[in-house]
């Protein structure tokens, strides 16, 4: 079963990416790395999406079933692993998009006012998402207050994950 679920994961990719080659010919960038950037953008944000849709979900449910210490040591536990995904994934989300933006997309779409506001509207609800997302594995004073309301910006964080989604798809269409 894993190796069909990577195959169709790789054949997604490749439809995904289609039309790279000429991007980055165009652009003047490389094609390798086009596609390398390509494939960790959406990837981070498959995972960082996936994941937040994953905790709001399914474990926020789970949770309700175990006896508040329990709720709270597990809680803790899945705060400090996702942590390290999310500053990860954002780091790679910011590097790659940054990347495809400037050296290549930027150049696809010179001129075209509602491509580059739409770029726009993405970054900052990305921006948001990254912002809620470390409140939701902090330590500081805000972030505790706002792991007390989890379930409101986890619905949050998950619709804004969304949104950005919808964009992109709509600007990879344009």
């Amino acid at each position: 079963m894993r190796k069909f679920t990577f195959l169709f994961c790789a054949i997604g990719l490749l439809a995904a990416s289609a039309g790279a080659q000429e991007i980055a010919e165009a652009a003047g960038g490389s094609f390798a790395l086009t596609l390398i950037m390509r494939w960790v953008h959406v990837l981070s944000a498959i995972t960082m999406l996936g994941g937040s849709l994953f905790m709001r979900l399914v474990l926020k449910g789970a949770l309700t079933s175990l006896p508040q210490a329990e709720r709270e040591t597990l809680a803790a536990a899945v705060r400090k692993r996702w942590k390290m995904f999310v500053m990860l994934l954002t780091t790679l989300l910011l590097v790659s998009g940054f990347y495809n933006y400037l050296m290549v997309t930027r150049h696809a779409h010179e001129g075209e006012g509602t491509y580059h506001m739409l770029f726009g509207i993405k970054f900052l609800l990305s921006l948001g998402v990254f912002t809620l997302a470390m409140f939701l594995i902090g330590s500081s004073g805000l972030a505790k207050k706002t792991q007390a309301n989890d379930k409101l910006f986890l619905t949050l964080l998950a619709l804004m994950g969304v949104g950005v989604v919808l964009i992109a798809g709509y600007m990879k269409v344009m």
